[in-house]
């Protein structure tokens, strides 16, 4: 993991050019890409922005399952994955950060140190699609 700031800040009401990219630097960083090429919800403008994530995922040989925060989880989930929380900076909106082992391991807003990540809502585990493709790499 090498650990990638965002770089939009905006919230619902900037323009698409402008809104948070939270979810694309914890991509970039948990693969080792450049912002360009990690995914970017804003550039699927028709709302069905998740679907193109799945996709971009499903190239990588991954799916995400979302499981929704309970204290007694972070113990068993291991490995990296992200972490859905409430904006420490944006009332009512949501932030994606890394985690690790069930643990917020980077936030990749440049204010994270001052506000802290922000309350945990989801944990979004990305799983490996099809074991047999993964033996044939």
């Amino acid at each position: 993991m090498r650990p990638l700031q965002q770089t939009r800040f905006g919230g619902p009401d900037a323009p698409l050019a402008e809104q948070g990219n939270c979810l694309q630097a914890c991509l970039a960083s948990l693969f080792d890409l450049t912002l360009d090429e990690a995914f970017d919800c804003f550039q699927h403008t028709e709302g069905a922005w998740f679907l193109h994530f799945e996709r971009w995922l499903a190239d990588r040989n991954l799916a995400c399952a979302i499981v929704p925060y309970d204290e007694k989880l972070t113990g068993w989930i291991q490995g990296y994955h992200l972490i859905v929380t409430m904006s420490p900076r944006l009332e009512g909106e949501h932030h994606m950060v890394v985690g690790h082992n069930g643990s917020v391991c980077f936030d990749p807003h440049p204010d994270a140190e001052r506000d802290g990540p922000g309350q945990v809502k989801a944990f979004w585990l990305l799983t490996v699609r099809d074991p047999a493709l993964q033996q044939k790499r």
